[in-house]
């Protein structure tokens, strides 16, 4: 991924879950890199969180009234 489709897509990432986990997968080639294995692993982590909240909201709003998810990145604040 060049540099400029990096900071495009890093720019838009945070606009929805949908939009992180395409930039997360994007980046996947960065993971081996040394200098940005950590930061992407940190990615993947908070994605998969992320993924885990959206399923478990769909599944609680599933049974209240038949709603889905929204799609847009959980509130909660993980810590660091």
């Amino acid at each position: 991924m060049d540099l400029n489709t990096f900071e495009s897509r890093a720019t838009r990432a945070t606009e929805s879950m949908f939009s992180f986990a395409a930039f997360v997968a994007a980046a996947e080639d960065l993971s081996t890199d040394p200098r940005y294995a950590d930061a992407w692993l940190d990615a993947e982590i908070v994605n998969a969180l992320a993924l885990a909240a959206w399923e478990e909201q769909g599944r609680l709003n599933g049974l209240r009234s038949g709603s889905r998810p929204s799609g847009r990145m959980p509130s909660k604040t993980w810590p660091h």
